[in-house]
């Protein structure tokens, strides 16, 4: 399978994505979970400063709390899927170590040392999702000033998969092996206790993204479920040590039917809910992680094209980038908006996280051709 790629700049830092060739559906993609291959190297200078850190940290931000994450170690096509493959961290290895400013140092280190320039890096897998309204606007979330990440900038609802809601995790970790190599698996070789943990993880990953939209949005549970969800590439945020995000978009079953024939979803980001009522449901303040957050934009599909219009510009993206030859983004590119509107969107822009950015612009070849 095919890995399309484009580096962008980012406020003078570099923002790596990862465009899968098609939106990619949970039955395209496997995981491949070995926390002793794909865990994170101890640095032992950096080990003995990690404690101090993260309790300066906890003391700066009491809300801050450790828990496990899933590890990023890479991806790959493999047969006819993608593997994706994860080890086992937590969310203090990812504050002293992606979230440091000596995070170059520790790269360098990594090279030097087991020529893997993420080696001591936590690499914590991050997930975010796209939604469109059923009348076509795009939510924002505005992010709280106490969170980790993105402080106070407009970002999609995003978390982490969660190794403690998958069961057969801490049975496997037992039988973990690092006979397995980075070239690749073969699924017919893995025992079917392997396998089951494998899809467990899998099934996590992509529960967690409807999990977040729920939880941070507000958005009815049954509007997500069966859910229509398919993930749009991967973000690597390059000043916090490539810190890696899946991307993803939904589309509710209600609203296939518009399509007709159409073969494929192409980053096609939809719910069946209209705007004014998602805004109800994120205004009740009822979902479980409403603090995170301190406000709702629905940004309308004709704000989101000259957005992404802006965001060439401002980033110097190619029309050729992420859009491959799609006329309607050379189009909406070229299209410099001559009134107010276009500062007001500027600085938008400039209030938007990386990943947000990154994932826009994966998205772009449907968006702008709505």
């Amino acid at each position: 399978m095919t890995l399309n790629t484009v580096q962008i700049s980012i406020r003078r830092a570099e923002v790596n994505l990862v465009r899968y060739h098609k939106p990619l559906q949970i039955t395209d993609v496997f995981i491949n979970y070995n926390e002793k291959l794909f865990g994170c190297k101890q640095n032992p200078t950096h080990k003995k400063i990690s404690d101090i850190l993260w309790k300066e940290k906890c003391n700066n931000n009491p809300r801050l709390f450790d828990k496990e994450k899933f590890r990023f170690a890479g991806s790959k096509g493999v047969d006819s899927k993608i593997e994706i493959d994860l080890g086992l961290t937590s969310y203090k290895e990812l504050c002293v170590t992606n979230f440091q400013p000596n995070v170059t140092k520790l790269m360098q280190e990594g090279i030097q040392d087991f020529n893997d320039n993420h080696a001591y890096l936590s690499q914590a897998l991050g997930v975010g999702i796209l939604l469109l309204s059923s009348d076509d606007q795009l939510l924002l979330l505005r992010r709280s000033m106490w969170t980790g990440e993105a402080a106070g900038k407009w970002d999609r609802p995003g978390g982490h998969p969660e190794p403690c809601n998958v069961p057969e995790l801490a049975s496997s970790l037992e039988h973990s092996s690092p006979s397995q190599t980075d070239a690749g698996v073969n699924m017919e070789e893995l025992s079917p206790e392997k396998l089951r943990v494998n899809d467990s993880i899998l099934k996590e990953v992509w529960g967690s993204i409807i999990g977040e939209a729920v939880d941070e949005a507000g958005i009815p549970a049954t509007e997500l479920t069966p859910p229509q969800v398919s993930l749009l590439g991967l973000c690597l945020q390059a000043d916090l040590g490539d810190r890696p995000s899946l991307e993803f978009y939904v589309r509710s079953s209600n609203v296939l039917a518009d399509l007709g024939d159409r073969p494929s979803l192409e980053f096609y980001v939809r719910l069946g809910l209209t705007s004014a009522a998602l805004q109800e449901a994120y205004s009740r303040g009822q979902q479980a992680e409403a603090d995170e957050s301190t406000s709702l934009l629905m940004l309308p599909l004709s704000d989101v094209r000259h957005v992404i219009a802006i965001v060439r510009r401002r980033y110097r993206v190619s029309a050729s980038g992420l859009a491959g030859d799609c006329a309607a983004a050379a189009a909406a590119a070229a299209d410099v908006m001559k009134d107010a509107e276009d500062l007001r969107l500027q600085e938008l822009v400039k209030d938007f996280s990386p990943a947000l950015t990154g994932a826009l612009l994966m998205a772009e070849d449907v968006l702008l051709q709505e």
